[in-house]
C-alpha cells in the first residue's frame, strides 16, 4: 500500500490517542511512504500510523456475548424474568462503542472489526461465500447522497460506485466487480479474456458507469410467483 506523508493527528488541538515522541513516522512530509496494510482495512484519511494507533480505543470491544462481570449486579422488578440487572437485553451490545457516523476513522474502525470478527466465527468457505461477507461490509460505509454535510462551496460525499477484486477465479483469472450508485447489483469482468497488450491508435474503451435507474437487468418482479403458486395452503411470507 502507498500513502503520502501528511499529519498523523486530524485534529491538532486534541491528542494523538497513542501519543510518540516522533509522531510523524515520515521524517520528509510529502513524499510517498510505503506499508504493509496488515489490518487489511484503508481509508483516505488521516494518516495511515494515526488510523493504526486509534485501532487501540476501541480494544474492549469483544466478539463474544455481552455478560455483566460476576459480582456485579441486583434484584430488580425492572429486570428481564430470572435476570439480574444490569443484563444484556437482545444481542449487539458486543459492538456497543462501534463508532457508526461515515468519518474516515470511523468506517476504518467499523471495517476492521466486523471484518475481523466475522473472519473469527464465521470465514468464508467459497469465492461466493468470500463476496457475500465483503458486499455486507461494504453496506456498513456505503454513503446516501444527503446524509454526509460538506464544507460551503463543496460537493458532498457519497459512494459513487464499489469494486471488488478477486485475485483467481476456478479457472486462475483475475475478476474485476463493481457497482454503482444506482445500481446496486454487482457486475463482473473476467479479465483473463481481456488482451492488455498496448496498441498503437486504438482507443481506449470506456464504459458509463452510472447506467441509470432501473438499470438491466432491473428490479426482478416475483409477483406471479406467488399468484400462480400451487395451492398447498396459505401463502406465508
Amino acid at each position: 500500500m502507498v500513502t503520502s506523508s501528511s499529519n498523523p493527528n486530524p485534529n491538532p488541538n486534541s491528542p494523538d490517542p497513542n501519543p510518540n515522541p516522533n509522531p510523524n513516522p515520515n521524517p520528509n512530509p510529502g513524499s510517498i511512504v510505503m506499508h504493509d496494510n496488515t489490518v487489511g482495512t484503508f481509508t483516505n484519511d488521516p494518516d495511515f500510523t494515526w488510523q493504526l494507533r486509534n485501532l487501540n480505543n476501541f480494544v474492549s470491544l469483544r466478539s463474544t456475548y455481552a455478560e455483566q462481570e460476576i459480582g456485579i449486579g441486583v434484584d430488580s422488578p425492572a429486570g428481564f424474568p430470572n435476570l439480574k440487572i444490569p443484563s444484556a437485553v437482545g444481542v449487539g451490545q458486543n459492538l456497543l462503542g462501534l463508532p457508526g457516523d461515515y468519518s474516515p476513522p470511523s468506517r476504518f474502525i467499523r471495517v476492521f472489526y466486523l471484518k475481523e470478527y466475522a473472519m473469527l466465527k464465521n470465514p468464508p468457505k467459497t469465492v461466493n461465500d468470500s463476496i457475500t461477507l465483503a458486499t455486507g461490509l461494504l453496506n456498513t460505509v456505503y454513503i446516501n447522497k444527503g446524509t454526509v454535510a460538506a464544507p460551503p462551496g463543496e460537493l458532498p460525499d457519497f459512494t459513487q460506485y464499489t469494486v471488488l477484486k478477486i485475485p483467481k477465479n476456478s479457472k486462475g483469472s483475475p475478476e474485476f466487480y463493481f457497482k454503482d450508485y444506482v445500481n446496486t447489483k454487482w457486475r463482473k469482468v473476467n479479465l483473463g479474456d481481456l488482451d492488455f497488450t498496448p496498441k498503437q491508435g486504438v482507443r481506449p474503451i470506456t464504459y458509463l458507469l452510472d447506467d441509470g435507474p432501473l438499470a438491466a437487468p432491473p428490479i426482478e418482479d416475483v409477483t406471479a410467483r406467488f399468484v400462480n403458486a400451487p395451492d398447498h395452503g396459505k401463502i406465508e411470507l
